[in-house]
C-alpha cells in the first residue's frame, strides 16, 4: 500500500503514538524547519538525523539552535565525503 495523504503524521508522528522513542532519519537535503517542526510536534522521542549533502550556513546554525533547544532529543550529522550522498 503507497501513503498518499497525509505523509507527516501517518510516517513521522504516528509510530511515536504507537511507542516508538528514536527516529533515525538518512537524508540527502534537510532543513532545521522541518527538523523543528517534527521535534515540536511530539516530546516523546529522540531525532537522529544524517545529512548527505550539508548545504547552507543558516541551516547549520538552525541545526545548532535545534541541537540546543531539544537537548538530549536532537543529534544531527553531516556526512562529509565526495560524491554528496542523495
Amino acid at each position: 500500500m503507497m501513503l498518499l495523504n497525509s505523509l507527516f503524521d501517518k510516517v513521522l508522528i504516528n509510530p511515536v503514538d504507537r511507542g516508538c522513542s528514536e527516529l533515525f532519519v538518512v537524508s540527502g537535503y534537510a532543513s532545521a524547519t522541518f527538523a523543528n517542526r517534527h521535534l515540536s510536534a511530539s516530546t516523546e522521542f529522540k531525532m537522529n538525523l544524517i545529512i548527505g549533502m550539508p548545504g547552507r550556513r543558516a541551516d547549520h546554525l538552525g541545526f545548532i539552535s535545534l541541537y540546543e533547544k531539544y537537548e538530549g532529543r536532537f543529534k544531527g550529522f553531516y556526512l562529509n565525503s565526495y560524491p554528496p550522498v542523495h
